[in-house]
């Protein structure tokens, strides 16, 4: 008889009684033996992490040489500081090395000692990410990080697009490493991703000054191969770079004559072909924002953001980023103060609201948002105003999916009654979280039929009078809010 559970039925019996309240000893060795016995490292995951293990069975897990197994049987709670130590210093696998890192409740040297021998991007970004994790651990685990991208001076803006990404997330988290990040650093993207971020130093505009210098020679070098005649317009990362330099400060003095006479020199050289008006332009603007920013003083909402120790200190942060952007107009300063705004343990979904009514955030960054936080309300804000990036992929990588959906129907409410069809077909919708839906959901095309049918017998059972249901015609028109709070509202008039 083959020993492989082929339909994988009795494999998800054995999983089945691991989510029950309590597992009888007996049932515990057969789950250990099964599992050994035909490889399937999940359910054996899934049983190390089970509260009440036998201890022979916890200590014969810890021997499983599989790294999903390592990983569960290492973030377990209550796991002994000194058990883990000696896991650490020994395992070389990412993914343990990772779940270790993502978790709060583990003493500061193991964290320490993950950012010291780690070369995982995944267990580095976990350090930087994790809220207990010290600054100066989280400095190391940056400079293995930037070790692990290496150097990439290819310009090209696809190039570097996602190196930008990874270090725009997780330097909302942690801004204070992006002077760390522009000084050591040697790849586009991570730069970037500082220069997105903060003010520099004089030694980071020095070091991003010479890497695009090498940059414009990769170009030329490079580039020169795939077209007949280089243009203007094949070096636009220079201002690029510059713009964002420029948005939190002055280029220092000591560098400025020299980007000037960077960005001169290659319009000197390609400002003779045709067609690049607007590339020309671009550069030209570059050399004006550097001489206007010379007076220019010090935006750094990321370092006041991180100062801030309360719910009503962000609330005088939110209006200082909402001033600066009805006053300037520089999206990339609004965008990493939102992601830093999301990171903050002392922000919320409405001070979220208010930036993404005044700015947005670009999809690289929105790819990795579910990364800086758990908070419901916050998700439900950012899934109200960008219902596309996948309600339902969101919602289900989130424990309380139903909670984070009342947030974003709520959020819609604010935005002016719009619900997105997105939100509308969740399939965590239930009937519960459809009467806080606005009426305008009797509107949308495909409102599933069971939402109808709810809402219009609550209608039907609730507005008993013909004045009822008059009232109802009257207010329902305008109504901002939700079905439920509109039939209390015309209960109670």
């Amino acid at each position: 008889m083959s020993n492989i559970d082929e339909s994988g039925l009795i494999s998800a019996v054995y999983s089945s009684f691991l989510e029950l309240p309590s597992r009888e000893p007996e049932i515990q060795k057969q789950i250990f033996s099964y599992g050994t016995r035909v490889g399937n490292n999940e359910l054996l995951a899934k049983l190390a992490k089970i509260e009440d293990l036998l201890p022979e069975l916890d200590d014969a897990l810890k021997d499983v040489p599989a790294g999903i197994v390592k990983a569960a049987w290492a973030s377990k709670k209550d796991r002994a500081d000194a058990e883990i130590i000696s896991l650490v210093s020994k395992e070389k696998r990412v993914k343990v090395l990772q779940a270790l890192a993502e978790r709060e409740d583990l003493p500061e040297l193991v964290y320490r000692t993950i950012a010291e021998k780690s070369n995982g991007i995944g267990s580095l970004s976990a350090l930087i990410s994790n809220n207990v994790v010290s600054l100066e651990v989280k400095g190391i685990a940056m400079t293995g990080l930037l070790k692990e991208f290496g150097e990439s001076s290819t310009p090209d803006r696809g190039a570097y697009d996602n190196r930008a990404q990874q270090l725009s997330n997780l330097l909302a988290n942690a801004p204070e490493l992006a002077t760390l990040v522009s000084e050591q650093s040697g790849n586009m993207g991570a730069l970037y991703a500082s220069a997105r971020t903060a003010h520099l130093t004089l030694e980071g505009q020095k070091n991003i000054l010479n890497v695009l210098k090498t940059a414009i020679v990769y170009t030329e070098n490079k580039t020169r191969s795939a077209y007949d005649k280089l243009s203007i317009g094949h070096f636009v990362f220079l201002a690029n770079f510059v713009e964002l330099l420029t948005n939190h400060g002055p280029i220092h003095k000591e560098v400025e004559s020299d980007y000037i006479e960077m960005i001169k020199s290659v319009q000197d050289r390609y400002n003779d072909t045709t067609n690049n008006s607007y590339y020309s332009k671009h550069l030209a603007e570059a050399i004006t924002l550097i001489k206007k920013s010379r007076d220019k003083q010090v935006v750094n909402f990321q370092e006041k953001i991180a100062n801030v120790n309360s719910t009503s200190d962000m609330d005088k942060v939110i209006e200082e980023i909402i001033a600066h952007w009805e006053k300037n107009r520089q999206a990339t300063i609004t965008e990493q103060a939102s992601l830093s705004v999301i990171a903050s343990q002392y922000s919320n979904g409405e001070h979220l609201n208010k930036l993404l009514h005044e700015s947005s955030l670009s999809w690289y960054n929105l790819r990795g948002i579910r990364k800086l936080t758990e908070d419901a309300g916050k998700i439900g804000v950012l899934i109200s105003h960008y219902p596309w990036v996948g309600v339902d992929s969101i919602l289900s990588s989130h424990a309380h999916p139903e909670s984070v959906l009342m947030e974003a129907i709520k959020g819609s409410i604010k935005n002016g009654n719009h619900i997105s069809q997105e939100i509308i077909n969740s399939k965590f919708l239930t009937e519960k979280i459809a009467f806080q839906l606005p009426l305008t959901a009797f509107l949308a095309e495909n409102t599933p039929i069971f939402v109808r049918n709810y809402l219009a017998n609550i209608l039907k059972s609730t507005l008993s009078t013909t004045e009822e249901w008059i009232t109802f015609e009257s207010l329902g028109r305008e109504y901002q809010g939700s079905i439920a709070d509109l039939l209390l509202m015309i209960k109670n008039i």
